[in-house]
């Protein structure tokens, strides 16, 4: 019977220290800190005397000949 208890030591899964864990949580900003205040994100507008950034115009088709011809064009590591 002594051979179980050898066993269930060898099998038992390793002690975790505790302790400094402190000091490493604050080096990680993803861990969170429930004392932390939440901040509120609003989109810049543009004032009245700024223009809106244009809007972006579609991309032209292209013809099976020209992504052809621009395939051909880049460099071999880059064509597979």
């Amino acid at each position: 019977m002594g051979g179980r208890e050898e066993w269930a030591t060898a099998l038992a899964p390793p002690g975790v220290e505790m302790e400094g864990l402190d000091a490493l949580a604050e080096r990680f900003p993803s861990v969170r800190d429930p004392r932390a205040c939440r901040v509120a994100v609003e989109a810049v507008k543009p004032s009245s005397g700024e223009a809106a950034p244009p809007t972006p115009t579609p991309a032209a088709s292209l013809t099976p000949e020209e992504i052809r011809e621009r395939i051909l064009k880049l460099e071999p590591k880059y064509r597979e």
